[in-house]
């Protein structure tokens, strides 16, 4: 059936000046026409296509890589993993065994730590806690997720107390956390009267108690 004058949409200067007052400024095209172009921007599109893809992670759907920690196995998608760390984006574009296997096996990461990993990749959120901060910040330096890493630094910084600044120091300078270990020396220096009577301070060879002294 044809579509008569009345229903069909008018482009005329007049039909386009009243829609005109009614729909906000577009953003700007390389267009040298006024109104040839518009550009849509969905800010929330981002979001939520990762709340998609991350309940395909959960569904076990489209899943095209399967990490393997002792007896455990976590399926994920090598894209997002990727894109969130660059050891994985190593790991499935350079010259490695992995880049064409469907089962990677992982070493030297804990599994809990390595799943709140990948949902984070898919999420961008993470809860890092008492309990699971000492396994989650060598895991995040393993994966070189710098973000997650930075935020157990200072989650830590925000814990520093004289019964444990002594063992956050130890623990930072063997991760190669610096600020972490140089706010923890500064803090075990400005209470050292409270620190020398914990059980760590108790646990420091001489030569240790030296180097907290002098450096």
């Amino acid at each position: 059936m044809a579509t008569t004058s009345s229903d069909a949409w008018s482009t005329s200067p007049t039909s386009q000046k009243h829609a005109e007052a009614d729909i906000e400024e577009p953003s700007t095209c390389e267009s040298p026409e006024p109104m040839s172009c518009y550009l849509h921007h969905d800010p929330d599109h981002p979001m939520s296509s990762f709340s998609v893809i991350n309940k395909m992670r959960v569904n076990i759907q489209l899943c095209d890589v399967s990490l393997r920690v002792g007896n455990s196995v976590t399926k994920a998608h090598r894209l997002v993993l990727a894109s969130s760390s660059p050891y994985f984006y190593a790991m499935f574009n350079d010259d490695m065994a992995e880049k064409l296997q469907s089962e990677v096996e992982l070493h030297d990461v804990d599994l809990g730590a390595l799943q709140l990993l990948i949902e984070y990749s898919y999420t961008g959120q993470v809860h890092i806690t008492d309990e699971n901060v000492q396994v989650l910040l060598p895991a995040s330096s393993l994966l070189q997720i710098n973000s997650v890493r930075d935020a157990c630094c200072t989650f830590l910084m925000k814990q520093l107390h004289p019964t444990n600044c002594l063992g956050i120091r130890q623990f930072a300078e063997t991760h190669s956390c610096n600020e972490l270990r140089t706010r923890s020396h500064r803090y075990a220096l400005q209470n050292f009267e409270e620190v020398v009577k914990t059980e760590e301070f108790l646990f420091l060879s001489f030569s240790e108690v030296i180097n907290l002294l002098l450096l």
